[in-house]
């Protein structure tokens, strides 16, 4: 049973996954960890912030997505176009606000990925070494798995490995593009196809589409948050209680969480008496 306040952080209902996988199942997870309101509390005051992030790194790919969708209409749709000549008068412009969001969405979703630190740390768990250097996140990660010992943590390490070496080093190196290095895109090009229809060039990023490059990174970003907040978790459950994965032609659509609490044994114990019935 969920204790405490639930405040609604987005307009939509538990259908969303955000809502779903972020929110209520993460709360529903906590109550099986913690032992009173304070610890309670404690947790939600750490993973408020990560929340909070998440729902602004999502916005800003939202807004990218809406400002691209919206614009390519208009354009293709001639409703912004005029000429003079054999020049192309585009009466709006999205540059400003595409590199805006753009921007923001690393800013945000590497501020989600930060404010984990606090938060496992209020565990006694270090996860500083994600964000060094080849070398030196290599040292972390063995001093990690030196300290911490058993199959939680190993696949924590695991889950680790991967997303660095498919996704999170690219989302890393263009934050730091972006906010260090004060990279902007490019602006739009717009030019007459074969038809003579005027069409706009959505400029690309590492070989990538924006919305292709960020739809990746989101859906990545979200899975990592929403892992490494529930393997936190599970590093400090108490038996009998574990964590198990629902399958995802199992999830409920009112209510698609990714994650349930379950009893240990439990699932063996199932499978057991429904081979019995079988064999009867």
């Amino acid at each position: 049973m969920i204790f405490g306040v639930l405040q609604k952080v987005k307009n939509t209902g538990s259908s969303d996954p955000f809502n779903a996988r972020l929110m209520f199942q993460i709360f529903e997870l906590r109550d099986k960890m913690v032992k009173n309101d304070s610890e309670r509390s404690e947790f939600d005051r750490l993973y408020t912030p990560v929340l909070e992030s998440m729902e602004e790194t999502q916005d800003s790919f939202l807004k990218c997505k809406e400002l691209i969708i919206n614009h390519k209409k208009n354009v293709e749709d001639g409703s912004i176009i005029k000429f003079q000549g054999e020049i192309i008068e585009v009466s709006e412009s999205i540059n400003r606000e595409l590199k805006s969001n753009f921007k923001d969405f690393f800013v945000k979703g590497n501020r989600a990925i930060t404010l984990l630190i606090p938060l496992f740390k209020k565990y006694g768990v270090s996860i500083n070494f994600l964000f060094k250097n080849d070398k030196d996140f290599k040292k972390g990660l063995t001093d990690f798995s030196d300290k911490h010992k058993g199959s939680k943590y190993s696949e924590f390490v695991k889950m680790v490995l991967n997303d660095r070496e498919s996704w999170l080093s690219k989302f890393n190196k263009g934050r730091q593009k972006v906010e260090r290095e004060g990279f902007t895109l490019p602006d739009i090009k717009y030019i007459k196809n074969t038809g003579g229809q005027v069409v706009c060039l959505i400029p690309k990023v590492d070989g990538l589409e924006i919305l292709d490059l960020l739809d990746m990174l989101w859906g990545n970003l979200f899975d990592f948050i929403e892992d490494c907040v529930v393997f936190l978790i599970n590093f400090n459950l108490e038996k009998p209680w574990e964590i198990v994965v629902v399958p995802e032609d199992k999830r409920d659509v009112s209510m698609p969480v990714k994650y349930k609490i379950w009893l240990e044994g439990l699932s063996a114990f199932l499978e057991s008496e429904a081979k019995k019935k079988n064999e009867k």
